[in-house]
């Protein structure tokens, strides 16, 4: 032992804390007393969907049954704000976040750092890896791998509202693979209102006819996503950046902010960002990076009500919406 210099334990981040319904033990972080702590381990040998999951030696071997567990704890006792903690691990499942019956506001954390953080794409083609149907869900430090014909988070709002209302999720620090087989990264489905998407990345996002979409607000008979925020994301080789699906649906006043819309190498960008389908309009966009034409022949579109394009940092300085700086002075054209 050193005299001079003593071994001095800090704090833990959120300490544990005794007396939360549903918890065995004082390990892992706390958001709110009337949350849970849930792990997922598919590496460990003790876990099992059979047991309760609120013991890191002894967790869930799916994020679904974590998810199922959620959903019965909520019913006896309030679980708003509960955390699932995922291990590094690779995992293929299919998993719902319904509205009716489950708690408000829970976080799904993966856990590590850089590349050991868990991976996740879906269990089988054409099912989206998780739906999110339930408001204020968080989704973080996550590697996402897109599934064939579907999307790795499909965020829902739709009619009948007892179905999904998943309004203020909040999806960050992840990153999205399309691995040029997966379609979507991240789907908009129906009128999602106030879904912030921050600090990810969306990479090689292809398919045959040229239609993988990075974000997609897919088609529905409800309204558009409504004041969501896009902020300091890097979209780069994928087929299309952020455009609606069957020339249905995009964005009413929402906010595109410090993102890097790159062109790519190996894998052209047909449509950048496309906002020419919001009955609304009126979005912002500001201190973006725009690769390529700045133009409607380039892939660039904003809608019958017009948005704020003034701000961004454009290379194409010979449109007259771009000044010599390279700073855009108006919608693209």
């Amino acid at each position: 032992m050193n005299v001079q210099f003593p071994l001095v334990r800090a704090n833990p981040w959120y300490p544990g804390q005794i007396g939360i319904a549903g918890s065995d033990n004082t390990l892992g972080l706390r958001e709110r007393s009337t949350g849970v702590v849930l792990y997922v381990d598919r590496g460990h040998p003790a876990a099992s969907d059979a047991g309760d999951g609120t013991n890191p030696g002894g967790p869930f071997l799916t994020i679904q049954a974590a998810v199922t567990r959620l959903i019965a704890m909520h019913a006896i006792s309030s679980m708003v704000g509960s955390v699932i903690v995922i291990q590094p691990g690779v995992y293929t499942e299919t998993v719902t976040v319904p509205f009716t019956g489950c708690p408000a506001s829970c976080t799904i954390l993966g856990g590590g750092s850089n590349t050991l953080r868990p991976t996740w794409t879906s269990a089988a083609a054409g099912a989206d890896a998780l739906t999110l149907g339930a408001p204020g869900w968080e989704v973080c430090n996550i590697y996402f791998i897109g599934p064939t014909l579907a999307s790795c988070i499909r965020v829902c709002w739709l009619l009948p509202v007892v179905t999904y209302r998943a309004n203020l999720t909040f999806i960050h620090d992840c990153f999205f693979d399309g691995a040029y087989a997966g379609i979507r990264g991240i789907a908009l489905h129906g009128a999602p209102g106030d879904v912030t998407i921050a600090n990810c990345v969306f990479k090689e996002f292809h398919v045959a006819a040229n239609t993988a979409r990075a974000i997609a607000v897919t088609s529905t008979a409800d309204a558009c996503p409504l004041e969501c925020v896009i902020v300091d994301n890097i979209f780069t080789e994928n087929d299309n950046h952020i455009t609606p699906i069957n020339g249905v649906g995009s964005f009413n006043a929402s906010f595109f902010l410090r993102n890097i819309f790159n062109n790519g190498g190996g894998l052209p960008t047909f449509q950048y960002i496309d906002l020419r389908l919001g009955g609304q309009g009126r979005n912002v966009l500001s201190g973006n990076t725009f690769c390529g034409d700045y133009s409607n022949v380039g892939g660039y579109f904003d809608g019958a009500v017009p948005s704020s394009w003034v701000g961004n940092y454009a290379e194409d300085v010979a449109e007259a919406e771009v000044s010599a700086a390279g700073i855009t002075i108006a919608p693209p054209a």
